[in-house]
């Protein structure tokens, strides 16, 4: 997918295994989405896995250029490849996320792992001077291998880059940080991060230990089960309240608020039980209104093989518990016939009845 001069908002996709050889979209980088001269574009709650381009590329996952104020936020951002440099290109760049150019990009709550490029496994960036404001928040960035910076390769004026509350994870023996040519010697912020890589450096080029500032950590950050690709911090985890509140979300991608402990999580995800999803019963379609879009979702779901509501609740229009063809007829009744309303309240509410219908908070209710 690639946009230029214009403002998207790419929400709740999944974008999964496609290959950009050099040669298309002028060769820039973008094996799953590049945002070329965008004033405002949303990436939000993607699955981008498994995309790759192709030698000498950049932005395995996500190519910026020019993006704008441009936000990126509650993605997963995994297995992404920028293939490895055949003999006369030059490295390949941000497994991950490559961004370059005037981009004053948020980088918010993405879980960005097992990505792979020359430099920059998880984010790579190159600024021109000093107006762009990058901003990297509560992300959890985890063994993406690359040769230089397994999880950040910092590149160009980052005087006004700032990292906070992120989970920067090298892969094995790889270091987590590398700044590459910084210009006037304008190193990136870090404040409240946790760093760690079992037998790596935490920096290599230019950057050093001193550029570290108040509340960074650096030790294991105990992932729940790494190897399962669960990377919820454990328990036990040193990054638990541990980050700063100033400039962390309301709430986690999960709906998590923040804090629920003693103070917010490092990473981009909360440690506590999740709330009760809150939904509006008869809001199939999860796009904060009710009317007869519906009711045709439930049917197409149930007859015709239609995508599944994210909230089987909210689908459960008669409050039955059971998903089946009364519920759209009574929602149908009700906004066509007089029958009565949806039980429960008419905004965004936890369900008073026990069932087993799964539930997912949708956008509207968090």
């Amino acid at each position: 997918m690639a946009v230029e001069y214009g403002s998207p908002r790419i929400a709740r996709n999944s974008i999964v295994s496609n290959r950009q050889s050099k040669q298309f979209f002028g060769g820039l980088g973008g094996g799953g989405i590049a945002l070329v001269a965008t004033p405002r574009a949303e990436v939000i709650d993607n699955i981008l896995a498994d995309n790759s381009v192709g030698s000498g590329g950049g932005g395995g996952g996500l190519f910026l250029n020019g993006a704008g104020e441009s936000v990126i936020a509650g993605n997963v951002i995994h297995g992404n490849e920028a293939a490895h440099a055949a003999p006369g290109d030059s490295p390949s760049q941000g497994g991950g996320i490559k961004i370059i150019n005037d981009s004053p990009v948020l980088v918010v709550q993405n879980l960005i792992t097992g990505n792979s490029a020359d430099w920059g496994g998880g984010v790579l960036w190159t600024l021109p001077d000093k107006e762009p404001r990058l901003r990297l928040i509560n992300n959890t960035i985890a063994f993406n291998p690359a040769s230089l910076g397994s999880a950040v390769y910092a590149n160009g004026y980052d005087g006004n880059v700032e990292l906070i509350n992120n989970i920067l994870a090298g892969s094995a023996g790889a270091a987590v940080v590398h700044c590459g040519d910084v210009s006037a010697k304008s190193f990136p912020g870090l404040r409240a991060n946790c760093l760690y890589s079992a037998g790596g450096a935490l920096f290599t080029g230019e950057c050093t230990d001193s550029i570290l500032t108040e509340g960074n950590i650096t030790v294991d950050p105990k992932f729940a089960d790494a190897t399962g690709a669960d990377f919820h911090p454990s328990s036990d985890s040193p990054c638990v309240d541990a980050g700063t509140p100033g400039a962390a979300p309301a709430l986690d991608p999960e709906g998590r608020p923040r804090p629920c402990g003693a103070g917010v999580d490092m990473g981009a995800y909360e440690v506590c039980a999740l709330p009760a999803p809150r939904f509006v019963r008869g809001d199939a379609t999860g796009e904060g209104g009710r009317n007869i879009t519906d009711a045709v979702m439930v049917l197409l779901y149930l007859f015709s093989g239609g995508g599944q509501p994210g909230c089987l609740k909210a689908a459960d229009s008669d409050d039955s518990g059971i998903l089946n063809i009364s519920d759209p007829i009574y929602w149908l009744s009700y906004l066509f016939l007089g029958g009565p309303p949806p039980p429960g309240s008419e905004g965004c509410a936890a369900d008073a009845t026990a069932d087993e219908l799964d539930c997912e908070t949708p956008p509207g209710c968090r």
